[in-house]
């Protein structure tokens, strides 16, 4: 499968939950200081974190802020979080995850994804609404052993699967402290059939490639707690906890907290501040508060798509700890077995911090491992095998290569590791086995239940065909889109078709499914206002509105009448986080009625606005910056003006009474100086811009360049930050009567010094552009671009109609150009070596990746060689 993300998780990086289980993150963040730091903990327990943070020291890192779990949210925002790291209480894994993904931040959480069907589909949900996709570690995925299963039944050297035994034992050490830790609690964990056995049921999926339709179990709590201690003679005494316990010396069973460091500071020294015990008595009475509820001995039947059936047993209470797995399929058989651990003796060191948590590093005792291939009629054949005997199999060495890159110096060989990452889907279906099992031990039936969480491809069937047969007014709906199109239809038939085409938006819009509505009529909102009044549920499913205001003359009357509906509208979507404003013609109209629209317009989801213009009034620029005032939220924002463009309204004197005000979520923006200038004081999250000042009044371009000078210091970087991309510049400007020298040498000087991109936009109003051209990239040749030490791309457009016949000309009738444009590539190549790419008048030249002093032309296929240095 596809790796949820092909881009390496890292980054700004936070670690919610500081238990054992986060130590192997962190030292892996900490090993790559060129792509990844640690910048913040998430945790409650001020104890616990404060180990964290000298753990940090004493690896050489920088000590972070500690955050509460309320504070999670700004957590993300004051420190720039780019990747998050959920490795909590399981039964809480939602709570961060969702706002992590609505936040736009990368998420890799521990496995299980969530306890829960209702935290499952939430969890979904937000993936659908955002788009973005979540890491969940099913490291088992990256053990060498495991890979070469999945290779062997891929490669259908035993035919077609058609049944597994799956049997995994967990020893009295390693079983044994499931129920002496907050996992004992269903509550908490969901049991071992989500906690411990997702790992195997996420394997299973994987290597058969198919999803589970149907399951059956039995489990009980068969060794574990009071009655069956007393019952099977291993009760010691009586005591709540081991700890100050006299009884709990002699008991095999029990944690002694003071004999390991890491267990006093993580958990012994942290009870005060949340009276949370990591020594419970796993034979505790089954009267108390935290008693066991979880079950000790499982065994399943599951039935998969593929027909596949698989019969699976988990021990937790075995002497020895493996698995045995086999497939039997139409062309033989395969056979996994794996020994662990051969045996466990009650002594200090065993049930020392090594032993008790899984994957911390290889257990005592190690048997074999071995994987056999029993092809039909023919002698069996024990495959050639790489075994690692440390954190699970070597799985979480390669997954941390593979989710972080490498370390510096470092070859991992991941294998296929890379195309192996799970993602929500597969943490789903893991789930779905999980809660099915519990399900099924709860009533001791059948559970076919498990399309609630996972995606129903039934469901999708017939969605498909839904989208196939219905039309609106003959154009075929997309996924996820409702398309509204009233084009040039008479007047008196407008009124018919917008009803009906309402009346089938509402059917749609009621199946959750449609999420996206584009109108092209001021008319329809005259109708869908009181549609949506009516059907408030209809109206909560918009997350795009995408509106055009062209074709047809409309009267002020019937405009105003409009804007009413568009207000009435607005006001019902709730949900609603992408506005698009397409104003190609009265657009003077709409700005006439600011008590309908902007003024008023409160959007509390609203992530992106988008609107192109005609012309720029003063009204309608007032009113744009006015509803950008009440949505500070604001993260991407684009205001276009589209040709021809008077811009002297856009110096109005009024604008200057408008106050500043800040967009700290703004990660892009595009569009004019003079309205990014009012809010240009707080943008720390600006990652894109585009700044358009091809319009505004010829003597004002030097002076608005000048306010990028204080980007800089807004967007200072420690020296730990400043391996991070940070920013690209796009400045679309006018030359008018300045020399391109000036213009370049003052956009140069007060520029960030981080920038990663630049590319500069011209128009003209030259009347000989092509002698122009050509002195421009004379003038480049004196630019230097050493102020970027991290720059790679590099561009220079004229938007000329010149330009197109110098290009198709290949440069035959211009050679001064072409030949003033090849000594500017040699000279800011040489200028800034960090350079990648250049683009002159639309030709791109690229630096080869073997010779620095080395040009690809892709205009004409041909390397230009310069000799730099040559005095």
């Amino acid at each position: 499968m596809v790796s949820p993300s092909s881009k390496p998780l890292g980054g700004r990086t936070a670690i919610v939950g500081t238990g054992h289980r986060a130590a192997m993150f962190v030292h892996g963040i900490v090993e790559r200081p060129s792509t990844s730091q640690v910048v913040a903990l998430c945790e409650p327990n001020s104890i616990r974190a404060k180990y964290y943070n000298d753990l940090l020291a004493s690896l050489g890192a920088p000590t972070v802020p500690v955050y509460k779990p309320e504070e999670f949210k700004d957590m993300l925002e004051k420190e720039k979080v780019e990747t998050v790291v959920v490795t909590c209480v399981d039964a809480l894994h939602h709570l961060y995850i969702i706002p992590a993904l609505e936040a736009g931040v990368r998420v890799l959480t521990e496995k299980p994804m969530t306890t829960n069907k209702e935290n499952c589909k939430a969890i979904l949900d937000t993936v659908e609404r955002t788009g973005r996709h979540l890491t969940v570690t099913f490291n088992y995925r990256y053990n060498p052993v495991h890979e070469l299963v999945k290779r062997t039944i891929a490669e259908g050297k035993i035919g077609e699967v058609l049944s597994v035994h799956f049997e995994w034992l967990l020893d009295t050490v390693h079983g044994a402290d499931y129920f002496r830790r907050w996992h004992r609690l269903k509550s908490s964990s969901g049991g071992l059939m989500i906690h411990k056995s997702g790992h195997h049921f996420d394997l299973m999926n994987w290597w058969l490639d198919s999803s589970p339709v149907t399951v059956a179990g039995m489990g009980r709590l068969a060794f574990y707690g009071e009655q069956n201690g007393k019952k099977h003679g291993w009760v010691k005494g009586d005591f709540e906890r081991a700890r100050d316990s006299e009884v709990a010396k002699n008991d095999p069973f029990a944690l002694k907290l003071e004999e390991d460091e890491t267990l006093i500071r993580l958990y012994a020294e942290a009870e005060v501040e949340d009276g949370y015990h990591r020594d419970q008595n796993v034979f505790a009475p089954s009267t108390s508060d935290k008693a066991i509820s979880i079950e000790d001995d499982m065994a399943l039947l599951v039935r998969y798509r593929s027909g596949a059936t698989m019969t699976y047993h988990l021990t937790a209470y075995s002497p020895w700890e493996g698995y045995h797995v086999m497939f039997n399929g139409s062309r033989g058989r395969l056979e996994l077995n794996v020994c662990e651990s051969q045996f466990r003796l009650f002594s200090t060191s065993e049930n020392a911090m090594s032993g008790l948590v899984h994957g911390t590093g290889s257990l005592p005792h190690v048997g074999e491992t071995s994987v056999t291939l029993h092809p039909l009629w023919e002698k069996p054949k024990t495959l050639e095998i790489e075994v690692d005997h440390g954190a699970h199999g070597g799985g979480d060495k390669r997954m941390l290569s593979v989710l972080f890159g490498p370390r510096e110096g470092e070859v991992v060989d991941t294998g296929d590791a890379s195309k192996q990452s799970a993602d929500e889907k597969d943490g789903a279906r893991a789930l779905a086995v999980g809660l099915a099992a519990n399900e099924s031990f709860r009533t001791g039936h059948y559970s076919s239940r498990l399309f609630l969480i996972m995606p129903n491809r039934r469901a999708q069937r017939e969605r498909a065909k839904r989208k196939k047969s219905s039309t609106l007014h003959g154009f075929q709906n997309l996924p996820n889109e409702v398309v509204l199109e009233i084009m040039k239809l008479a007047s008196q038939n407008v009124h018919a078709s917008l009803l009906s085409t309402c009346k089938s938006f509402y059917q749609l819009g009621r199946s959750s499914l449609y999420r996206s509505l584009w109108i092209i009529s001021p008319y329809a909102f005259t109708r869908l206002g009181s549609t949506f009044e009516a059907n408030e549920n209809l109206a909560t499913h918009v997350r795009t509105l995408k509106m055009t205001f062209s074709g047809t003359a409309f009267s002020q009357f019937d405009v105003r009448i409009s804007l009413l509906g568009f207000e009435q509208t607005l006001r019902s979507m709730c949900n609603l986080e992408d506005l698009q404003l397409y104003l190609e013609e009265y657009q003077y109209l709409i700005f006439m009625y600011p008590s309908t629209t902007f003024a008023s317009l409160e959007l509390p989801r609203l992530k992106s606005f988008s609107i192109l213009m005609c012309d720029i009034f003063y009204s309608s620029y007032h009113l744009v910056l006015e509803l950008l005032r009440k949505h500070p939220h604001i993260q991407h924002l684009s205001i276009l003006r589209k040709p021809p463009f008077s811009p002297l309204d856009f110096h109005y004197s009024g604008t200057k009474n408008i106050e500043p005000f800040d967009l700290p979520a703004l990660r892009s923006y595009q569009g004019p100086m003079s309205i990014f200038k009012h809010f240009v004081s707080n943008v720390p999250s600006l990652s894109s811009l585009v700044l358009d000042i091809t319009h505004d009044d010829p003597g004002e371009i030097i002076p608005q360049l000048v306010l990028l000078n204080g980007l800089e210091k807004r967007w200072a970087k420690t020296d730990s930050e400043l391996s991070s991309p940070r920013l690209s510049v796009d400045l679309l400007v006018s030359l008018g009567d300045h020399p391109f020298s000036q213009l370049l040498e003052t956009a140069i000087i007060h520029l960030p010094k981080d920038l990663q991109n630049l590319t500069i936009r011209c128009t003209t109003l030259f009347s000989e552009p092509d002698l122009m051209h050509a002195s421009c990239m004379a003038d480049l040749s004196g630019v230097t671009l050493s102020n970027f030490p991290k720059l790679r791309k590099f561009g220079v457009l004229f938007a000329m109609h010149s330009v197109n016949k110098v290009l198709s000309s290949g440069g035959q009738s211009d050679g001064k150009f072409w030949e003033a444009a090849l000594q500017a590539v040699k000279a800011i190549g040489s200028d800034c070596p960090s350079l990648e790419e250049i683009t002159l008048c639309g030709c791109v030249y690229q630096r080869s990746a073997s010779k620095e002093d080395e040009w690809l032309d892709t205009r004409t296929g041909r390397l230009c060689r310069f000799v730099y240095n040559d005095g």
